[in-house]
């Protein structure tokens, strides 16, 4: 289980959200700045979507943020704990001392881009990531505050550990950290369709803002002026 779910585990992108691209120009500045096969772009941006649109980008897939209202997140039971510790799975904070571990992990199973991410979660004090493993092997992981304080992800669970609870006890651990350092809601970013019904099962979650992934179509995209 990841926090937006396969689709965009390995994307290299330009997020273009409300306060980063008002207008078609912002929009056509970025596009000339970063030449990136593909952007995540907000959904309500209207202009900056007709611009991409326009310069030769598709839209490929559409990502969800969820909103989670923390004072609702219950930490994990004491049967579903015991359902991983039974699978002879341990969860706890990550530590400093867990960074080499954490760096084999994400290269093996998912993207540099996790892999840069998870290690600003475990420098954060108190680290901002809660690590599984077993067999003295990492197995899962979930990070909150990465990028923004209210932001929850990402979260990963090697596909032969799924199935016994991890992924929702790994969310819970750390949404309910985020409760605990002051915050009254949060955000889960860029879930895939897939993903909805874990999260809403897991925490409650509500959809909220709409995003699209969209690809550039051809070597000559953006070459394009505007009309």
């Amino acid at each position: 289980m990841s926090t937006a779910g396969p689709t965009t585990a390995g994307l290299d992108t330009v997020a273009v959200h409300t306060h980063e691209a008002e207008n078609t120009v912002t929009a056509m500045r970025m596009i000339a700045l970063v030449a990136v096969p593909e952007t995540v772009i907000c959904a309500a941006l209207t202009p900056a979507i007709a611009t991409f649109l326009h310069v030769g980008y598709a839209r490929r897939d559409v990502l969800f943020n969820m909103d989670v209202d923390l004072t609702e997140v219950k930490p994990p039971t004491a049967s579903e704990l015991s359902r991983i510790e039974e699978a002879g799975v341990s969860v706890r904070r990550g530590t400093i001392a867990d960074a080499d571990a954490l760096a084999h992990h994400t290269a093996t199973h998912w993207s540099e881009v996790w892999g840069r991410e998870t290690q600003i979660a475990l420098q954060r004090s108190p680290p901002s990531i809660f690590l599984a493993f077993a067999d003295n092997e990492m197995i899962g992981f979930a990070a909150h505050g990465v990028t923004r304080a209210l932001h929850f992800g990402p979260l990963g669970t090697v596909p032969q550990w799924r199935r016994i609870g991890l992924g929702g006890v790994l969310t819970r651990m750390a949404l309910v950290d985020m409760a605990a350092s002051g915050h009254r809601s949060g955000e889960i970013a860029w879930v895939n369709l897939d993903a909805i019904p874990f999260y809403s099962r897991c925490s409650n979650a509500r959809l909220g803002r709409t995003f699209w992934t969209m690809t550039r179509k051809g070597a000559d995209a953006g070459q394009h002026p505007l009309p």
